[in-house]
């Protein structure tokens, strides 16, 4: 095996660092580009239920329901015209008390609360 000497080394270093700036550079793109996708996604997830909604008064209501539950933070209330939320305003409600089954909504909140 060759010898490497104190030159070639230092060179090697360098390589190694250039290589993995470049990897974080790559992978930071790519979560940029995931949450592209993932907010497009939301975009079009949300114009096809306002759309439903507008012809369907049943979906509509459970639509409000969910807002009216899962939206919390006041500056986000205000945006879908809620009122201000009572301290313990979710408190022994069920999926059936907003007109759903109780595994949808798990995922919907589950879905809201990483947004």
């Amino acid at each position: 095996m060759p010898r490497i000497t104190n030159a070639s080394r230092d060179k090697l270093i360098a390589r190694k660092a250039q290589i993995e700036a470049r990897l974080r550079d790559f992978d930071a793109r790519e979560q940029q580009r995931e949450r592209k996708d993932d907010t497009r996604r939301k975009i079009i997830y949300g114009a096809l239920a306002m759309e439903h909604a507008d012809g369907h008064p049943d979906f509509a209501a459970v639509m409000e329901r969910l807002l009216n539950r899962y939206v919390v933070r006041p500056g986000d209330r205000k945006l879908f015209d809620l009122p201000p939320r009572e301290p313990d305003q979710d408190k022994g409600e069920t999926g059936a008390d907003i007109g759903v089954n109780e595994p949808e909504t798990g995922a919907l909140k589950q879905g809201m609360e990483s947004a």
